[in-house]
């Protein structure tokens, strides 16, 4: 079985290829965009959950997850260099939490990639959107993206679970600014402190599950099928 940190700088070699081929094709700019309007059809999506007190920064969490990139490293080293020289601060769970957050990031930018070259020659709009949406042919990548949110979310609720991770990320957090992993934190620590408020994180993951799947039945006007699993 591959190891976590193998896993980790596989998909941070995938991203770090994809974003390389992008600003080589000048998309980058395209998925700034993309990335804007699919937070707001996100938070539209899921406004029942984005307008109660409890779950709302576990919304925006998401969204900023799912429709943002990811900079590992503000240093001048390589990210996967720093990557290597921050595991030895970072506990066996958290690591999990890195796998699975890198792994949708991974899937997520190869998904907006896919639009943004069926968008380049197109005003972006909700139904030049869902056109390029629905002739990605990528059906699958979207449940593997639905099967990544569920995985993450498993994650991010089992750490708030062990004893003295708060703990922990606080004793890391001078040494990952030093080393240029700042933002990586930040966005563990949101996402920790978000769950940590929530009441009922699995009705809160069912519903969210529930609403994406709905989105992209709705947009590739198929049936439903079972969560797959990761």
């Amino acid at each position: 079985m591959e190891s976590l940190q193998k896993q980790i700088f596989r998909h941070m070699h995938g991203i770090q290829t994809m974003q390389e081929i992008a600003e080589k094709s000048a998309l980058m700019d395209l998925i700034s965009d993309l990335h804007s309007f699919q937070k707001l059809r996100f938070l539209d999506t899921q406004q029942a959950l984005y307008r109660n007190k409890n779950t709302n920064k576990t919304v925006m969490f998401w969204a900023n997850q799912l429709y943002s990139l990811l900079s590992f490293t503000s240093s001048k080293l390589d990210p996967i260099e720093v990557m290597q020289k921050s595991l030895r601060f970072i506990p066996y769970e958290g690591q999990q939490v890195l796998v699975s957050l890198l792994h949708l990031k991974a899937i997520c930018f190869e998904l907006d990639f896919d639009l943004a070259q069926r968008l380049k020659h197109s005003e972006l709009d909700a139904p030049s959107y869902q056109q390029a949406y629905a002739t990605t042919n990528n059906y699958a990548l979207r449940q593997k993206q639905i099967a990544a949110i569920n995985a993450l979310h498993q994650d991010m609720h089992y750490l708030t679970r062990i004893r003295g991770i708060n703990f922990l990320l606080f004793l890391f957090k001078k040494p990952a600014v030093k080393l240029g992993m700042g933002e990586l934190l930040r966005t563990i620590k949101i996402g920790y402190d978000a769950y940590l408020q929530l009441d009922n994180p699995d009705e809160f993951s069912q519903s969210l599950i529930f609403n994406e799947t709905q989105v992209v039945h709705r947009y590739f006007q198929t049936s439903i099928p079972e969560t797959p699993k990761v």
